[in-house]
């Protein structure tokens, strides 16, 4: 049986500098003249005037942001340029590796530009939230008490009852504040890296539709790639497209069912991960929109 090898060795790239050049923003003209303008009606057609304003104004922030977006982001050109699958599916693509390495600083700008003071609208309001807190901290029985706090990831439980007598006190103090009464709104950045995968997939999709149609196969792939070199995850079976697992943890079909991938030196069995699903059922649960108009790549000619 003949085993297929995928190398993912990182060869040394043409240049470790780029300057920035004009003629490279071709496709972000494309995503831009779609997605850094406010959204229309189904049946509306916006200016073209319209159209190349909003370009002209995100390629002129992209062309100030570019030596800080580089030099971000040199290590993960280097992988870009010594990734031969991505090579090879640009060039089937006909797909100019330049203009799409633009591309991708433009959209990790763009994404974490645009989450980066969100408002969240809660459905309580601070009162409304602290008064059911009191009344379920009042109606616990001591006996079968267990309070467990989480605080991003970082989770603290307790059984000792003179907790809830302190939070109970606290949580009962007048407080001054109007804000208290208010509906709940928050002001801040969002580190939810599947807000940003989110936002990212659909930036890819819209230029992608542009050169293939959306049925193409190794789309999801394909963009599962530039989501790992963004930091967007740090799930490696996206840059890979398989879970590398050693041949002794995988069982005997596996060994002889499936490619071997070089990691590092290392060989591993490419076990099947499929990228799109992952994709598909990781961003389904964000529902965190992005503030692109607080971005300075957007250009909001309805204000």
């Amino acid at each position: 049986m003949q085993v297929e090898f995928f190398h993912y060795l990182c060869k040394r790239p043409k240049t470790d500098n780029m300057t920035f050049d004009i003629d490279k923003t071709e496709y972000i003209a494309i995503v831009t003249g779609m997605d850094c303008l406010p959204s229309v009606h189904v049946n509306e057609v916006i200016d073209h005037t319209y159209i190349e304003l909003a370009q002209n104004t995100a390629i002129n922030h992209f062309a100030n942001r570019f030596p800080a977006l580089f030099q971000e982001n040199q290590e993960k050109y280097k992988l870009f340029l010594g990734n031969d699958n991505i090579q090879r599916q640009l060039s089937k693509w006909q797909l100019d590796p330049i203009k799409f390495w633009y591309l991708h600083l433009f959209i990790i700008d763009y994404a974490t530009d645009s989450f980066s003071n969100v408002t969240i609208f809660e459905e309580l309001s601070a009162k409304q939230y602290i008064d059911g807190l009191i009344k379920t901290l009042e109606n616990t029985d001591m006996e079968d008490f267990c309070l467990d706090i989480r605080i991003n990831k970082k989770k603290l439980s307790t059984q000792n009852p003179w907790v809830v007598a302190a939070l109970l006190s606290a949580l009962k103090q007048e407080y001054p504040f109007d804000w208290a009464n208010r509906d709940t709104v928050v002001s801040k950045e969002i580190r939810e890296d599947t807000a940003r995968m989110k936002f990212a997939t659909k930036l890819y999709s819209h230029f992608l539709d542009q050169y293939l149609p959306k049925s193409q196969r190794g789309r999801k792939s394909f963009i599962g790639k530039f989501l790992y070199l963004a930091d967007f995850t740090k799930d490696e079976r996206y840059w890979y497209g398989c879970k590398p697992t050693l041949a002794r943890f995988c069982k005997k079909y596996e060994i002889a069912q499936y490619p071997k991938v070089i990691v590092d030196g290392t060989e591993y069995i490419a076990i099947p991960f499929d990228v799109g699903k992952d994709l598909a059922d990781r961003t389904k649960k964000s529902t965190i929109a992005p503030q692109v108009r607080h971005s300075f790549y957007f250009s909001a000619f309805d204000e």
